[in-house]
């Protein structure tokens, strides 16, 4: 018989509107709309942010983000409708949710951190026992082949 994966019933609605960031520039994103508006972000919103430990912009969209009670998830799939429509599975909160979470314990390691690897376009995630690995990685490690154990 074929196992198949259920996926939740209620998606995770995406924001009206959130902060994302294009070219290294704080934007504001709208559900539905294939644009951005810059967000101008003068010396004292800067020194603001930096004096509370956000250093990038990434780390600035997160934390205003956060503010509204809006994930990474979805602001990621907000930028991702932004550019390429709402209508595919990437502009979805689901398709950028991390598998494993920080905290959690896997294969006898602990999760210690997770991050999006924007160049390589997939979840990183460092354990407590030093390995640095892949979604891909995780998983296998998670799950090893009989072989394998």
């Amino acid at each position: 018989m074929k196992q198949t994966t259920e996926l939740p019933t209620q998606p995770v609605e995406l924001p009206k509107e959130c902060f994302g960031v294009r070219h290294r520039g704080l934007i504001k994103l709208q559900l539905g709309k294939k644009s951005y508006v810059p967000v101008h972000t003068g010396p004292n919103m800067l020194n603001r942010m930096k004096a509370k430990g956000l250093n990038d912009m990434d780390d600035i969209a997160d934390h205003l983000n956060a503010e509204a009670h809006i994930t990474k998830p979805q602001r990621l799939a907000m930028q991702y409708g932004s550019m390429w429509g709402f209508d595919t599975p990437k502009a979805t909160a689901e398709f950028w949710d991390p598998k494993f979470k920080k905290g959690e314990k896997v294969g006898g390691s602990t999760i210690t951190i997770v991050e999006w690897d924007d160049e390589g376009k997939q979840w990183i995630y460092a354990t407590d026992t030093g390995m640095t690995l892949t979604e891909t990685d995780m998983t296998a490690y998670a799950n090893p082949t009989k072989a394998e154990q």
